[in-house]
């Protein structure tokens, strides 16, 4: 049966991805949080080393239930993926929900950067170089320190907000992908436990059985009496019957 090998295959290659991800992202978290090496403002930086830590844990559970055919690490793998998988389908209605909620949310996208002066307020001055703006509501609203606004200059949140409309849709596609392979994840998951149940079972009954083949070697207790093994029944081990 290539099923079970094929299905361990494709879990294992799956979850070392995601750890390769987790990895990147973690590093890419801490590279912003600590040595300010990209224009990510720190709540979003700590926000990116939880999610890379979070899958990297889970990914690892994969990793090694796949290499030890560990039922126990499969089954809590599927049960944090499940959750993960929960948190993305909420996070997906609730982007449809308030998607009317673009002015808000840019407020206080806005807000994070501008309270981030390290960080933060460069990137806001990248931008407001970018769209030829200044502030947010208006010029003088929340205008980053050490920018002189162009003369005439307006306001940014309308060009913002368009920004962010625009994004969204591909942050949701994002997260419906990222739905699917959690959901196949999880299904490869099934196979592999299911795998790892019928092995490990296997080979619990050849530790505490009989050694099957030290029998066959042995010689009979007596003249009429024989032991015959059942070829591909290992569950039922030797029949005993007379000799005619």
């Amino acid at each position: 049966d290539m099923g079970a090998p094929c299905s361990r295959a494709l879990f294992f290659v799956l979850n070392f991805l995601f750890v390769v991800a987790a990895v990147a992202a973690t590093i890419l978290g801490i590279m912003a949080s600590v040595m300010n090496v990209f224009s990510i403002p720190k709540p979003f930086a700590y926000a990116l080393i939880g999610v890379g830590v979070l899958i990297l844990f889970i990914s690892l559970l994969g990793v090694c239930g796949t290499c030890h055919r560990s039922s126990c690490a499969t089954v809590l793998y599927f049960i944090f993926v499940l959750l993960f998988l929960l948190a993305e389908l909420a996070l997906v209605v609730l982007l449809f929900v308030f998607r009317g909620q673009t002015p808000a949310f840019a407020r206080a996208l806005w807000t994070a950067f501008y309270d981030d002066a390290a960080v933060g307020v460069p990137v806001l001055i990248s931008i407001q170089q970018e769209l030829s703006c200044c502030g947010f509501s208006t010029p003088t609203d929340m205008a980053p320190p050490g920018y002189t606004c162009p003369a005439s200059a307006p306001a940014c949140a309308p060009f913002v907000q368009s920004q962010i409309e625009s994004h969204m849709l591909i942050f949701a596609l994002v997260l419906c992908g990222l739905i699917v392979l959690m959901i196949i994840a999880m299904i490869l998951a099934c196979y592999v436990r299911a795998e790892a149940s019928d092995h490990n079972q296997y080979a619990d009954e050849r530790r505490s059985g009989t050694d099957l083949h030290r029998l066959m070697d042995a010689p009979p207790q007596s003249a009429s009496v024989y032991y015959n093994y059942k070829a591909g029944d290992q569950s039922s081990g030797y029949q005993r019957y007379q000799r005619p």
